[in-house]
Parts: structure tokens; C-alpha cells; sequence
């Protein structure tokens, strides 16, 4: 998702040709702008961690962040709450969230796997999706 000045204009990725745009480095968001301007745009600053880019945003060093969808829309409602909008290009490739376990590890995959069920059969699941996902 693309995190911009409200009334900015930008209905999609390439609307920031030209523009700095900020990304955690190694993350989709770095590999969707370099694969859409290339890997020697200069436009593209790269930040060890998420609210670094967007603290830049907010300063008005960069005029874009590209970060993922749940992030932003978190930050949004909490850090930026007024001044700013959301931008979901309908070229960006859609992305799963999962939860990774070391191969072999059978007894921490059967929890977890209980663990999911269990808060889906009762709607806990439903309802931390629809807080942190569902806008």
C-alpha cells in the first residue's frame, strides 16, 4: 500500500515517478518500487525499520511510503491521523500473512495449529482480523 499527502493525486505506483519514495529495505515494498522504477532509482530510500520511513514521510522528507497493506492502515488510524490517505495500486500482487515453524518441529505445529482453530471456532480470529486487516 502507498501512504501519501492527502490530495496528492497519486492513484497508483507510478504516479511517484520522479518522487522520493520511502521502504523498509529487503521487504516487498523495497522489491515492488525497484522493480517498477529499477534498482538504480534514485527515488527509492531504503529504512531499517517501518516507523523510520514513515516519520520521514511526516517531516516531508519523502512524498511516499510503500509499505505493507496492515502496517499502514495502523499507523494511519494512530500516528498520521489526519493529513494523509491510502493508496492500494490495483497492479500490487496480493500477499498472504503465515507463521513459520522450523521443519520437524511437529509438536509446536500441532499448538499452533489448535491454537488457530480454536480462536476461529469461537470468532476471536474474525475479530483481530477485522481490527488489524479488514479496512
Amino acid at each position: 500500500m502507498i501512504m501519501v499527502k492527502e490530495g496528492s493525486g497519486v492513484t497508483k505506483l507510478t504516479d511517484l515517478a520522479g518522487k522520493k519514495i520511502g521502504v523498509q529495505t529487503a521487504t516487498t515494498g523495497n522489491f515492488v518500487v525497484a522493480d517498477t522504477f529499477g534498482d538504480t532509482y534514485e527515488g527509492i530510500h531504503g529504512y531499517d525499520d517501518t516507523p523510520a520511513a514513515v516519520d520521514d514521510l511526516l517531516l516531508g522528507r519523502l512524498d511516499a511510503v510503500v509499505i505493507d497493506n496492515a502496517v499502514l492502515q495502523e499507523y494511519l488510524k494512530v500516528v498520521a491521523k489526519t493529513g494523509y490517505e491510502l493508496v492500494l495500486d490495483p497492479d500490487f500482487e496480493i500477499e498472504e500473512y503465515g507463521i513459520i515453524a522450523k521443519i520437524g518441529n511437529e509438536d509446536l505445529i500441532a499448538k499452533v495449529s489448535a491454537g488457530l482453530k480454536k480462536i476461529k471456532a469461537d470468532g476471536t480470529y474474525a475479530n483481530i482480523y477485522d481490527k488489524y486487516f479488514a479496512e
